[in-house]
């Protein structure tokens, strides 16, 4: 397999191409599919400066690996260093970071394992593989009814609750009337209106004159003494 080194100007198919030879060295097995030369040009400028944020920002043997290899020039052979990374190191140091370049990663990878990693993938039964996959697209689409179904409920209530908000966030005093007001809007005196509410034990009359709330309604939050 033919490896091509990515840069900022390489186009989506290189991009395309280039993961899907690293998928396939995933896939078999490689757990480090990625030379750190081919791709640091998507982001950096020199190679050293890639280098130095890779072992800043990530931990040898878990995100890479480092082997020497000899680099041939007119004095000779001398050792250079090969980084070769991770998926995950790759997905976090370059991918993420030139947003074309994760929208092709991101469609490749994330759905790729996101398959790899279903139960009904672990199968070898064929059979039995098929009928575990059914079952988790039963599941799916009953979970993505139940979001809807949840969805519209939310779409019901969002206007009562909004207005039970308003209702709680608005000042008291604007919103009760003065016992003259609602008799007035039943057809009775405030008087009469006043008795029949202590002959129910809602209210009492003080010896200073004031109706007051009895004590099973006092924290009903019916009333208010506006001064």
């Amino acid at each position: 397999m033919q490896i091509s080194v990515l840069t900022k100007q390489s186009t989506e198919n290189e991009i395309v191409s280039y993961f899907r030879g690293v998928r396939e060295l995933s896939l078999s097995g490689k757990e480090f599919p990625v030379n750190l030369d081919e791709v640091w040009p998507l982001v950096y400028e020199r190679k050293d400066h890639a280098v130095r944020d890779l072992k800043k920002n990530f931990m040898q043997d878990i995100d890479y690996q480092v082997s020497p290899i000899f680099e041939e020039n007119l004095s000779g052979g001398r050792p250079v260093d090969c980084y070769i990374l991770s998926l995950p190191c790759l997905e976090y140091f370059i991918a993420r970071k030139v947003r074309p370049v994760f929208e092709v990663y991101r469609r490749m990878f994330h759905k790729t394992m996101d398959a790899l990693t279903a139960p009904s993938y672990q199968i070898e039964d064929p059979i039995k593989r098929a009928q575990a996959w059914i079952e988790e697209q039963k599941k799916r689409i009953a979970l993505e009814s139940e979001n809807k179904q949840l969805a519209e409920q939310n779409a019901v209530m969002l206007p009562k609750v909004r207005s039970y908000e308003q209702v709680i966030n608005t000042p008291q005093t604007e919103w009760l009337k003065t016992t003259q007001q609602v008799a007035n809007e039943i057809g009775m005196s405030a008087n009469k209106l006043n008795k029949l509410l202590i002959a129910a034990g809602i209210i009492y009359k003080a010896q200073n004159g004031e109706y007051l709330v009895t004590a099973n309604y006092a924290g009903w939050n019916l009333h208010c003494i506006v001064s």
